[in-house]
Formats: structure tokens, sequence, C-alpha cells
């Protein structure tokens, strides 16, 4: 994923250079917490991508030398929230823009709603230390709505009794989730298949992390990938 990330932001920085100066993308040995090196080459930069687990004390130590940069990242952050908040801390992560697939925790939607209704009914005493984990639990509703949607269509294509795997493929290859399929998809960009496409989610959104609010605040609509 990270060499993909740099790959297309490098493309785009070099489709729009009115725009965008490309300083450089630097991948650190697996395991390293140290970025010294890294850091001083991007150190006048306006926007840097760190990615992955690493990036927490890439920011850490960013920011400790003074340096001013707005950090960009995917939903590696958002997911893993709360590693982030206690490593860094809300001060250091304050403007940190994250993309997010699905709806964050703090807005009203049928998944939403719903995901805060279970995690309250089965999870009451650890609701509040999984919100401020991140995204997986809120964020996995999505993922699973998509599964057992593709489940559903399935049987309820070929019925129960002739159900397998190749019923399942040619139904996803056709797949589409929308507020139409169902109303918990309220508020969602349409996710779908196809027989070339193995990738459902086409849209993001951008995630502001503030430390005003101490939360992750929405500041874009869905905007499509590619």
């Amino acid at each position: 994923m990270g060499i993909g990330v740099e790959k297309a932001v490098k493309e785009y920085c070099e489709a729009h250079p009115d725009e965008f100066n490309y300083v450089g993308g630097y991948f650190s040995p697996m395991g390293s917490m140290l970025f010294s090196g890294e850091i001083e080459k991007l150190k006048g930069c306006d926007y840097v991508w760190p990615m992955g687990f690493p990036a927490g004390e890439f920011i850490k130590e960013f920011r400790a030398k003074g340096y001013t940069a707005k950090f960009l990242g995917d939903t590696t952050q958002s997911a893993f929230r709360g590693f982030f908040v206690d490593l860094c801390g809300w001060n250091t992560l304050d403007g940190y823009l994250s993309l997010n697939l699905a709806r964050w925790w703090n807005e009203s939607s049928p998944l939403v709603n719903l995901a805060k209704e279970l995690l309250n009914r089965y999870h009451s005493g650890e609701a509040e230390a999984i919100i401020h984990a991140g995204a997986g639990y809120v964020g996995g509703m999505s993922n699973l709505l998509a599964f057992y949607e593709i489940l559903r269509q399935t049987v309820a294509r070929v019925g129960a009794e002739n159900f397998s795997g190749q019923a399942v493929y040619d139904t996803a290859v056709n797949f589409k989730l929308n507020a139409e399929s169902t109303q918990l998809w309220n508020g969602m960009p349409e996710w779908s298949f196809s027989d070339t496409d193995r990738s459902c989610v086409h849209d993001v959104a951008v995630y502001k992390w503030s430390a005003q609010d101490q939360d992750l605040v929405r500041v874009s609509d869905w905007l499509p990938l590619g």
C-alpha cells in the first residue's frame, strides 16, 4: 500500500507542477522508530504523508523539531485513533487530515446509529474505550454489511440449496450497495464490484483531527478516487 500511495502522490504532484513540488518518498526499514534523516529531508515541506504505525513516532519527532508541515493520512490513522492520540497527544495531531471510507462516530447516519446501539447493548462497559480506539467498530459495520448483503443477494438469486463459492462470485461481480438496496446505507456513497474492479470503495471523505474538539471532524463531501 505504501508504494502505491507514494507513486500516486508523485504522479499527482508532477501532473500539477503549478500547485505542488514533489520533494521525495522515503521508505525506512521495517521496525524503524527513528526518522532523523527522513525528517531533515522533509522539514521544509508544506505537506507530509507519513504511513503505517511508525507514523506516530515520525509525527512526534517531526513536531518536536519545530517543523510545521500539515500531515496527511489514510484510514490507518483513523482506524487506530486511540494509538496515535495516546502516543502523540491532540496538540501534536491538531490539523492532521486523514481519509475515511465510512462515516465517523460523531456523525448521524443509520449505520453509525446502529453501531452505537449495538456497542452499548453488548459492550456497554467498553463503549468509551472502543470509540476512543478508532474506526474499527463503526467502520467494520460497513464492511460486514457489504459482505452480508452479497450473501443475502446470492441466496435470493440461486436459493440456499444452490449456494456455492461460484454463486457468491457471480453475485459479487454485479454487486452494488446503496440506499436502494438497504436503508442502512443512507448517507454513504455506492460500493460496487465488477469482473475487473476488485475494490468496492470508490469514494472517501476527508476528516481533520481537531485538538479543540478532541475528535475527527469531517471537512469534505464524498470525493471520488481516481
